[in-house]
């Protein structure tokens, strides 16, 4: 199907890309790490160089891309490509930022989880499970006094103040 679309439409149509996407992630399904990672590389190539380049897809891809090499442990790629797919679209910041998170700490660099976990709570205030993640990070750098403190400034009364004591049990 997917030369048939290409020799219609061209190797650089979005289409075509969404066949390498939906090819990488039946190869990923089936544990074939490489092909997988072949195929959804090559639907970035494609999205980067065809019109698909202002798209979500592109960013799709890109994740899936990155989640893959972060699985084989191929960090660098993948804290390249997160931070990519966060410049192309806006709307995944938050998304992307969670991604690279972990992609840090997978890699045990914990100071640059902690960096972008900041740059994620000052980009969203209000957002409650960001600042949890950032003072758990604090937690896993043993500065549990900042830990426990970030926590306990989400205490509120509400009934979500029992995940935040368990949080702090489990930091301090």
């Amino acid at each position: 199907a997917a030369a048939i679309d290409q020799q219609r439409l061209g190797p650089t149509h979005p289409f075509i890309a969404d066949d390498w996407y939906d090819l990488g992630l039946v190869y990923d399904a089936l544990k074939r790490a490489d092909a997988a990672r072949a195929a959804l590389a090559a639907a970035v190539g494609v999205l980067q160089r065809g019109s698909g380049r202002d798209t979500p897809r592109l960013a799709y891809a890109e994740t899936e891309l990155s989640r893959l090499y972060r699985q084989q442990g191929n960090f660098p790629s993948a804290i390249s490509t997160f931070k990519e797919m966060m410049a192309l679209e806006p709307d995944n910041l938050r998304r992307g930022q969670m991604e690279l998170i972990e992609t840090y700490r997978e890699n045990n660099q914990i100071d640059e989880a902690i960096d972008t976990a900041q740059q994620a709570v000052v980009a969203d205030p209000q957002d409650r499970s960001t600042k949890i993640t950032y003072a758990l990070l604090l937690g896993e750098k043993e500065e549990t006094g900042a830990a426990v403190k970030a926590l306990r400034e989400l205490l509120d009364g509400s009934p979500a103040g029992r995940e935040i004591f368990l949080n702090i049990a489990q930091v301090d």
